[in-house]
């Protein structure tokens, strides 16, 4: 095939001058040609090919089975039970009302107030920004008490030491239509008052107008507490100074040329990056109160892959040992997809490198190649699988295999303290997760009423009350010992 001859112009012709003299060319095969003859070495290295075009969600599902067809045997290739205890249908959350109500909290910048013999007071001591009191709607109209039904004919007569009002203490009818007693939404009823006008439940004493200490009474609760101000500044937690000073904290890491900190020197006082062994006396740093961790990380994910997944003795693909420092990268791209808005999944979209690319990010690939992080994404782990108890031992836990990044962390927060906040607060806290747990623990469930997460795992945490410094922790499951009874 000539290809000059169909590009080439007849020899008696002259020679255009300018671009602008040029004719198309005659034949479609002619005029592709010419399109090619136009497009740089540049911009065909840039055109997007089929791989870089597919889904994100896709190519990671491709590589995970081709993972297993090449190593069928390894342990990440089995199929795992799904937990016994799930329910079979997520909950659905209703987005629009949730924006809907922190819209109106937005709106509503003030804190209610009750005005009393011309002196304004809140409402509630501590109240956040936007709170008000809650009330009745607009177009709510009272109604009639069912008298035929046993409900008391006047709202003053029934049971109500906490002053409720009449919209959120309501009659409660049982299956006959018969009135029960009145009670708040939440199902709540105040404690029946005995002979004495004491309202006393296994030994507890409720109070619902305040409590007085009496003046015999020498034993101090919460020291210089009072409604006005619960917490007040000298019960407040400390860091440990001298400790600090000791790993290396001074001026410069407090505020660098920029003005802004040290964030990896911060970053690894909670989760460091060399190794720490007390009882091989290996301390880098005299008397290090700290547990190290991604050493760790690095040496259970190598154990991980050259021992249970069976990589780099020639089945399957060659594996190359990973590092502290290279485990570090891995959680920063994770942390850096986070930054950018979060990919939802398809983070493989931050290594497409084409110019039409969005969500490319050359922090992330100049960090990892794609293969690379997938190749990590299979083998990180953060525990040692053969030593760890299995089940059926005494020491077995059923969150063990993602325990260690919690433990290591709570322990260097209260290592580093001088003394913790002696008032504590305590909640839930939810991690979405989208594999199994152990048939039967309840350790991975769906979730109701959590925004953005409709499987995973939860925990329950304490912390200070002045500051974000976890002091303890439990994980939520079924095989817990029992210590104490339902009470």
């Amino acid at each position: 095939m000539n290809v000059a001859a169909e590009t080439d112009p007849p020899a008696s012709a002259e020679a255009p001058t300018t671009t602008s003299t040029l004719t198309a060319p005659s034949t479609p095969r002619a005029r592709r040609v010419a399109a090619r003859s136009n497009v740089t070495l540049f911009q065909l290295s840039n055109i997007p090919s089929p791989i870089k075009a597919r889904d994100p969600a896709e190519e990671e599902a491709e590589y995970d089975r081709r993972c297993m067809e090449e190593n069928a045997g390894a342990s990440d290739s089995e199929e795992e039970p799904i937990d016994d205890d799930d329910d079979p249908l997520p909950n659905l959350v209703d987005q629009a009302a949730c924006d809907e109500a922190k819209l109106a909290a937005e709106l509503t910048d003030y804190v209610a107030v009750k005005v009393e013999d011309g002196q304004q007071e809140p409402w509630c001591y501590g109240a956040p920004i936007g709170w008000t009191p809650p009330g009745a709607p607009k177009d709510w109209k009272l109604p009639a008490p069912k008298t035929e039904k046993g409900e008391p004919e006047s709202f003053d007569g029934i049971d109500n030491p906490g002053g409720c009002d009449i919209y959120s203490f309501q009659a409660k009818y049982d299956k006959r239509k018969k009135y029960v007693q009145h009670q708040l939404p939440t199902g709540v009823v105040p404690v029946p008052a005995d002979e004495d006008g004491k309202r006393v439940i296994d030994g507890w004493e409720f109070h619902y107008n305040g409590w007085t200490k009496p003046p015999d009474n020498e034993r101090q609760f919460r020291d210089a507490a009072s409604r006005e101000n619960m917490f007040p500044q000298f019960r407040r937690g400390s860091l440990d100074q001298n400790v600090l000073a000791r790993l290396g904290l001074d001026v410069t890491r407090m505020r660098d040329a920029k003005g802004e900190p040290d964030s990896l020197f911060f970053y690894q006082l909670l989760l460091p990056i060399h190794h720490i062994n007390k009882a091989k006396g290996i301390l880098p740093v005299p008397d290090d109160p700290r547990d190290s961790f991604y050493c760790n990380v690095a040496k259970w994910t190598n154990l991980y892959a050259v021992g249970e997944l069976d990589l780099g003795s020639g089945y399957g693909h060659a594996f190359q040992t990973t590092t502290a420092a290279e485990m570090v990268r891995w959680d920063g791209v994770l942390a850096m997809d986070g930054v950018r808005g979060g990919s939802h999944g398809a983070i493989l979209r931050r290594f497409s490198n084409y110019p039409d690319s969005k969500a490319y990010d050359p922090d992330i690939c100049q960090a990892f190649t794609k293969s690379r992080w997938l190749e990590l994404k299979r083998t990180v782990k953060l525990c040692n699988n053969p030593t760890s108890p299995k089940k059926g031992h005494e020491d077995y836990d059923p969150a063990y295999k993602y325990d260690f990044i919690f433990k290591t962390l709570f322990h260097n927060v209260n290592a580093l303290s001088l003394y913790a906040c002696p008032d504590q607060c305590g909640d839930e806290t939810t991690f979405g997760h989208q594999g199994h747990g152990e048939q039967g623990a309840g350790l991975v469930k769906y979730i109701k009423n959590k925004p953005g997460i409709t499987k995973g795992m939860q925990m329950a945490m304490c912390s200070d009350v002045d500051w974000i410094r976890p002091r303890a922790y439990l994980h939520r499951h079924k095989k817990h010992p029992t210590l104490f009874g339902t009470e």
